[in-house]
């Protein structure tokens, strides 16, 4: 969705992780306030836009903020032992103008982290850095995954590395950050991030959508069923008198075998023969795989014919999806 999420310990946008330990909270949100053309000489139509709307004034030893993409272990093996290049387009909100942040890059389950100091204001701005990537440490397999993101302060001595070189133990900051956390009018906005091999930053670029849409969908795949009222989705069987089978065929084959979540079980009717009548009961998913899964519908009442044909859809306008998550 577009709107605005409050966020801890779970995933905003497509592979964007906030997570957290101690006070404090934040919401995560699609903004129209993007660098200009002049500017950065790509047409972005959106940025990433974090905001405090709870403080953690007093910050705990074990205390850390951070939102970051999060990137599998076998793609991070291209970049190992590589110069690369870091970049990225931010800016803050008047209140939080002249805070001093850090683009961090931890990987999960090994023993460092690299930690680099920028200070945004309220103009957007380029941020670029030039570093070589670790060659032991890394993920060799799909089980774990690297994260190229910013620390947000509010975070704990225990969190806290040396700026500009590689740390041992999982870091997120360093003393020198400011607490975006002290105030609820805190804001820090982030656009055309990019990692590139190499000791410079070309002008941002991205995929076609077409691609970026199937890069997405290996490892969260969501219907949302809004176009019109009483949409159709998808056919299925009648397993019993009111339980409705759909075998649910993925868009590409996904990263693992996902979890399955979806909007309130009344947001869906049940097709069959000539009407659609609300499901009411239940719905949820087994036998999930890599490429397809069982979806089931369950209605409140016996209603249907053991082996005939059914069909699931949404109910009205109400607010109604589907998702399968393969993400970390």
């Amino acid at each position: 969705g577009t709107a605005a999420r409050t966020i801890a310990n779970a995933y905003g946008p497509a592979l964007m992780y906030l997570q957290k330990d101690g006070d404090g909270t934040a919401t995560i949100e699609r903004s129209t306030s993007v660098p200009t053309f002049a500017q950065s000489g790509y047409s972005s139509k959106h940025s990433m836009l974090i905001k405090c709307t709870g403080t953690d004034a007093s910050v705990a030893t074990g205390a850390y903020k951070e939102c970051s993409f999060r990137m599998t272990g076998t793609d991070f093996n291209f970049l190992k032992g590589k110069e690369v290049t870091v970049s990225f387009w931010a800016k803050t909100a008047a209140a939080n103008s002249g805070d001093v942040y850090c683009y961090q890059v931890n990987k999960t389950g090994t023993a460092w982290a690299y930690l680099h100091e920028f200070t945004a204001t309220s103009s957007w701005q380029k941020f670029t850095h030039t570093f070589t990537m670790d060659s032991v440490a890394t993920a060799d397999d799909e089980t774990g995954y690297v994260y190229f993101g910013f620390g947000l302060g509010s975070t704990g001595s225990t969190y806290q590395g040396t700026n500009n070189t590689w740390n041992s133990g999982w870091k997120v900051g360093t003393s020198g950050m400011n607490n975006f956390f002290d105030s609820t009018s805190n804001e820090l906005y982030i656009s055309q991030h990019m990692v590139t091999i190499g000791s410079s930053a070309p002008t941002f670029t991205s995929s076609p959508i077409s691609t970026v849409k199937d890069q997405v969908d290996y490892y969260v795949q969501r219907w949302d069923l809004t176009t019109v009222a009483n949409e159709y989705a998808q056919a299925g069987w009648a397993y019993t008198t009111s339980l409705l089978n759909v075998m649910w065929n993925y868009r590409r084959e996904m990263r693992a075998a996902p979890s399955m979540t979806g909007s309130a079980a009344g947001t869906f009717a049940l097709y069959y023969l000539a009407t659609y009548t609300e499901c009411g009961a239940g719905i949820g998913s087994s036998n999930i795989g890599k490429n397809a899964a069982r979806l089931y519908l369950i209605h409140s009442s016996g209603i249907m014919t053991a082996g005939q044909g059914a069909g699931i859809g949404r109910h009205d306008s109400d607010t109604c999806f589907i998702m399968y998550d393969a993400r970390h």
